[in-house]
């Protein structure tokens, strides 16, 4: 059985977590699971944070074409992958069920997709596709999103990644229920790029700083970072996570040392990088010397 969270404010490694993924984007937080990779970088097995358990996927999912989040009840996560053919897996503490009702998208995406526990997104050459896993009937929005970066959801706004004319990276939004025009939601000088959600607000990354939007009350925020040249910040219950670069003092090493700080406060730091963070609620999973950490917030 894998360690659980430990005490709080104590980082413990999750060894069985330690498997390198084809997307460096897992492992990470889904609920109250930590999902990652075994044998051949797919996503093959999950670990229950309350109680350690761990759960097989089988089929393994490729963490290319996928994404997490919580699901719609209890102690539950959704998994969806979309390429060729679109694949739903609901975890539970019994185990990884494939849903028989899904949908295909009519090309295979150009960047992953995301997910709430009820609607996923993706991104198509020439459109954005926002529906609930289980619908045949959606809208399509027209949409030139840049490669690579997934979209964020919100649900009903979607938003993602576009050049402008200038070729700088841009953050845009959709309304997809009911239905309304993309717009970017703010011009800038600087490039903006990684935008994430926690399904209520979004946040990316906006030069080096972070900017927030709620979308429900149209309220902006920046959060002083200097951040974005590695991975994308994580959101959880309105707390923002990322990689912070800091000069440590007097040191003379060639490049800052990279730390992960929180806006509640919890923070990994330690010799070396702590890198890739995925926050879910009081849990913030991180990568260091080779190895995968969990912190609980105090």
């Amino acid at each position: 059985m894998a360690a659980t969270p430990g005490t709080p404010g104590v980082a413990v490694p999750l060894y069985a977590l330690d498997g390198t993924c084809a997307d460096r984007r897992f492992p990470r937080l889904a609920g109250d699971w930590a999902i990652g990779c075994d044998k051949g970088g797919m996503l093959d097995h999950a670990i229950h944070l309350l109680d350690g358990r761990s759960i097989r996927i089988d089929p393994p999912l490729d963490p290319r074409h996928t994404a997490v989040s919580a699901g719609p009840t209890d102690s539950s996560a959704v998994l969806v992958e979309v390429a060729d053919r679109t694949r739903v897996v609901d975890l539970r503490v019994t185990g990884a069920t494939d849903r028989t009702e899904v949908t295909r998208l009519p090309a295979a995406p150009i960047a992953p997709p995301t997910t709430t526990a009820r609607h996923f997104a993706a991104l198509l050459p020439d459109r954005v596709e926002a529906l609930a896993h289980n619908t045949r009937v959606r809208p399509t929005f027209a949409a030139s999103p840049v490669a690579w970066y997934p979209p964020a959801l919100a649900w009903p706004h979607v938003a993602w990644v576009e050049r402008n004319a200038q070729q700088r990276e841009t953050v845009w939004v959709v309304q997809a229920h009911p239905p309304a025009d993309p717009h970017p939601i703010l011009e800038s000088t600087h490039h903006q790029r990684h935008v994430v959600s926690d399904g209520t607000t979004f946040v990316w990354v906006d030069g080096g700083q972070l900017r927030t939007w709620n979308p429900e009350t149209d309220q902006q925020q920046v959060i002083p970072a200097a951040t974005g040249f590695h991975a994308p910040p994580t959101i959880s219950g309105g707390v923002v996570c990322w990689e912070e670069r800091r000069d440590p003092p007097g040191s003379a090493r060639p490049r800052a040392d990279i730390d992960i700080l929180c806006t509640d406060g919890l923070s990994a730091a330690g010799p070396g990088d702590q890198l890739f963070p995925s926050r879910s609620g009081p849990w913030l999973l991180y990568r260091s010397a080779g190895h995968t950490w969990l912190r609980t917030a105090p």
